[in-house]
Order: C-alpha cells, then sequence, then structure tokens
C-alpha cells in the first residue's frame, strides 16, 4: 500500500503550502462554534521567553543552558465580514435582541473574551494542517470602517494561552481528493421572522463549513420525518408544520469518488399559526 506522505518528511514539493481555510471561534460558556467568514490572513506566532545561565567555575563566564521561563503565542486575524459576531468581538460586546427582533451589539460590556480557536485547512496545495487550541483570548487591535471604498477589512488579535497546561494540537488532516467530504460546523436555518418561526415564513439552510464539498443536496424534516417535495435551499412553511420542529439534512458530495456526508441543523421552531 503506497502512503501518502506529504507533510511527514522532507523533501517533497507537495509540503509547500498555499494556505486556505475555515477561522472558527466557541467563546466560554457557548456550545457550539460559529465561523468569523472570509479571513484574508490568520497567522499564528508562538511567544518564548528565556533565561540564560553562565557557569562562573571557569575563568571566564560561560554559557551553559538556556531555560525555557515562558510558553505563549499571538494569532493575528483579518476579518472582512461584519456578522454579528466577528463585530461583538471587535467591540467587546455582547449579542441581544430588541422587541422587534433586531440583532442588537451592547458595546463593551466586556473586559476580554475568551474561547476555543480552530482552523480548518481547505488547501489544495500543500499539507493540510488543523489548529485547535482550547484558550484564546481575542482582542480588538483594529478599526471598524464605517465608510470605505474599499472591502472592509477588521484585524483581531488573540492572545494564545494553555488551559491547565494544554496549548492545543495541530494534526495533519488528509489531502485534497482522498476523502468523502466533512463536515465541520453544523448547517442552520435564517428566517427573517426572528426566534419564532410561523406558518407562511420562508426559511433559508445555510450548510455550515465543510471540507472538500462541491455540491450540496436539501431535505426539510419537519419533527424528524421528511417533507415531501421540501429538496431546496429553502422553505415557505405550510399549516402541515403547525406545531412541528423544523431541521434541514444537508448532504455534501464531491467529484472525488470517496462518497457523500450528512451533517443536519439544529432544530427551530416550533412552527406557530400566523
Amino acid at each position: 500500500m503506497t502512503v501518502d506522505v506529504a507533510g511527514r518528511v522532507a523533501p517533497d514539493k507537495r509540503n509547500y503550502k498555499l494556505g486556505k481555510g475555515h477561522v472558527l471561534f466557541k467563546p466560554e460558556g457557548e456550545d457550539s462554534y460559529f465561523h468569523l467568514g472570509n479571513a484574508p490572513s490568520c497567522v499564528l506566532t508562538p511567544t518564548v521567553e528565556t533565561v540564560d545561565h553562565f557557569s562562573s567555575m571557569t575563568e571566564e563566564r560561560t554559557l551553559d543552558d538556556t531555560i525555557v521561563t515562558s510558553k505563549a503565542g499571538e494569532i493575528t486575524i483579518t476579518l472582512e465580514e461584519a456578522t454579528a459576531n466577528n463585530l461583538r468581538l471587535m467591540l467587546l460586546g455582547t449579542l441581544d435582541e430588541d422587541a422587534y427582533g433586531d440583532i442588537v451589539i451592547d458595546l463593551f460590556t466586556q473586559t476580554s473574551i475568551t474561547g476555543a480557536f480552530l482552523f480548518v485547512a481547505t488547501n489544495a496545495k500543500g499539507p493540510r494542517w488543523r489548529a485547535a487550541l482550547p484558550k484564546v483570548t481575542m482582542i480588538p487591535t483594529g478599526g471598524v470602517e464605517m465608510i470605505s471604498e474599499e472591502v472592509g477589512q477588521m484585524e483581531l488579535t488573540g492572545k494564545w494561552e494553555s488551559d491547565d497546561g494544554d496549548f492545543g494540537t495541530f494534526t495533519l488532516k488528509p489531502a485534497r481528493g482522498t476523502a468523502a467530504p466533512e463536515n465541520v460546523l453544523l448547517p442552520f436555518i435564517a428566517t427573517d421572522s426572528g426566534t419564532t418561526i410561523r406558518e407562511g415564513d420562508e426559511l433559508e439552510a445555510f450548510v455550515g463549513a465543510w471540507v472538500d464539498a462541491s455540491e450540496f443536496a436539501y431535505q426539510w424534516k419537519a419533527d424528524g420525518v421528511n417533507i415531501t417535495d421540501a429538496t431546496e435551499k429553502t422553505y415557505t412553511l405550510t399549516n402541515a408544520e403547525v406545531g412541528s420542529d423544523i431541521t434541514v439534512q444537508v448532504t455534501a458530495s464531491n467529484s472525488f469518488g470517496f462518497g457523500s456526508t450528512i451533517a443536519t441543523s439544529a432544530e427551530v421552531g416550533p412552527v406557530e399559526n400566523p
């Protein structure tokens, strides 16, 4: 059996990496990661402090040891998508909802936002290293452009620390074209009507985040049962769904011939009368 060694040993020109991927974050106390969206740049920088030790037992002081006194790191991310979650990180805020169902960010209500960081590589060139860091404190370092002639960018820095001695892991994942699609962030359902859904509302399925997925198929469900002919990205609720919880099942496939992968969203509902 031939073993693919990209990312394992050198020299190998397949080790040259053009980095692409998903950047995800899960604040402490929350159950799931959220996507930070398109990030043109994401850099992890280890920082180590040392103390040199010199021997005085000879005629001249001689460096005989270097002691590492602290280990940490920094993450610098450039963001382009002005989502509620990204803005709360930039503005140290908390998310709320007003009486009309609009999202509100209460500014500077937190001194810091700490959580788990996940980078999922999607690059076609080079080995795919996945970074899972259990404790990163996000610190806004850039501005939020309110007016711009170009796509606005926001710089966010994270202080990377250990969680009871655990700094996280880098894991080498399969190369592009060698596995079925992998879901890394579950699909979810969006609606313009806020948290309450009613007959007549149009729901929209978002696929979440995937690796090596190029085609998606949808199946809407009511209380876990397939809704007949509900196989598009959007679905308009009917009287038949009143009282039911709604999910959407997403089946991802690609052209590599390794099969398909299914992921199902969290429930929304129950559906109310209009």
